[in-house]
């Protein structure tokens, strides 16, 4: 709608949480607060607006995680993965798909999970190498942008070896991709 942002933060009274804000007005809606000795991250967005993905950990040990969806206008929640450690999760274009990079029981091997918001698909990439960071869709999710020691790899969507993208620029610290690519 245009009209709000969400975000991670602690609100007047000192609840760590995730918040719905209005742009206009800073009003602050609580959508969900820490649970006690745990916490909640990393709220985004649906690609429609009417959910809002975020990370609910119960412990401190972030052993245990779920990526929760929460319908905005009914308050229902689904775990979309659970008993997880959630490291980063991007919601794909289009709001079919979530990619999380996690490790989940009993392997525990840390890989980069494609889960299907509708709770029907989930395929695995092995995460490529040690030392990669968050990670972004391309606009047609066909790619999956991540950054390693400053520099910026791609990895096909549906697997494969990561390739590193030579930018003539070195250090990027963070970066966005553009909604048209």
């Amino acid at each position: 709608d245009g009209r709000s942002f969400v975000a991670e933060g602690m609100d007047l009274k000192g609840r760590q949480g995730a918040f719905r804000i209005d742009a206009k007005t800073a009003a602050v809606e609580p959508l969900e607060f820490r649970p006690s000795g745990g916490n909640i991250g990393i709220p985004h967005w649906s690609a429609d607006g009417g959910k809002v993905y975020f990370i609910r950990r119960p412990d401190a040990s972030g052993n245990d995680a779920a990526l929760v969806e929460r319908d905005l206008s009914t308050g229902a929640e689904r775990e979309l993965l659970s008993h997880a450690v959630i490291y980063w999760f991007s919601p794909g274009p289009g709001g079919k798909t979530i990619a999380v990079d996690a490790s989940v029981a009993p392997s525990k091997v840390r890989k980069i999970l494609i889960l299907g918001t509708d709770g029907r698909e989930s395929r695995e990439l092995p995460l490529p190498g040690p030392g990669f960071e968050r990670f972004l869709w391309t606009p047609d999710g066909s790619q999956i942008l991540l950054r390693k020691a400053g520099e910026i790899w791609t990895l096909d969507a549906r697997g494969g070896e990561p390739r590193k993208i030579d930018l003539g620029v070195t250090r990027i610290l963070d970066f966005r991709v553009h909604p048209d690519g």
